[in-house]
């Protein structure tokens, strides 16, 4: 839990420090967005394996096994696919047009690659789904039981503290209040959609999936 809580202030400061960096050194297009991405990843594979680490030696293993199942397909596509229809009501409810996205997506040619493909289909939905699904979920609704809260009730409070710092996470390159709220809100449902997954099937690939279907839908959006 300690280790959940560091990551993400870390991330926080690292994003907020980096921003300040691309504002006043000159860097190519690609340093700028390979650091925009590694100030994020890095706190969250630290705590990933710190708590995988904590998890071996208590012998109690942090993401649920089996990991996948085929029927995990099905389950993450049809989440990942209703996560981005509320997320496209959300901003066309506040913003009455729909861009595919709470903030402005413009890379440079050099970096598609990295923003369209590497990025939002690979890595980052395996190394965020495992954090905060597989680590920090996990690491709340354990702590809420240990001081005597019910199952249901020490779930639901997972799910919710999970979904929201996901959502937190994801406005902070936002460039203003309403981006912020539309892409917080937008992440918040898919945030839940996952986390509940994660619950029912106790199982971290559906959310993995979901959260490609999620995002290869945006980027489907913002390159046709």
């Amino acid at each position: 839990m300690t280790s959940c809580a560091g990551a993400l202030v870390i991330v926080v400061l690292a994003v907020i420090g980096w921003n300040a960096v691309i504002r006043t050194v000159v860097l190519a297009p690609i340093v700028q967005a390979l650091g925009a991405f590694l100030v994020v990843w890095v706190p969250l594979l630290a705590a990933i394996a710190l708590a995988a680490r904590a998890a071996r030696r208590g012998g109690t293993p942090f993401i649920a096994r089996p990991f996948f199942r085929p029927i995990d397909v099905l389950w993450g596509a049809g989440v990942g696919f209703l996560a981005r229809g509320a997320a496209a009501g959300i901003e066309i409810a506040i913003t009455g047009r729909m861009s595919g996205t709470g903030a402005l997506i413009e890379p440079e040619p050099s970096t598609v690659w990295l923003v369209f493909i590497v990025a939002p289909l690979i890595v980052g939905p395996v190394i965020e789904e495992t954090f905060f699904r597989g680590t920090l979920l996990p690491a709340v609704r354990g702590a809420a039981l240990a001081n005597g809260a019910r199952p249901t009730t020490s779930a639901a409070v997972a799910v919710a503290v999970s979904a929201l710092l996901f959502a937190l996470l994801h406005t902070l390159d936002a460039t203003s209040p309403t981006l912020a709220f539309v892409a917080g809100a937008s992440s918040f449902v898919f945030g839940l959609g996952a986390s509940l997954l994660t619950v029912f099937t106790g199982r971290l690939g559906g959310a993995i999936i979901a959260h490609v279907v999620f995002n290869g839908l945006l980027v489907a959006l913002v390159l046709g």
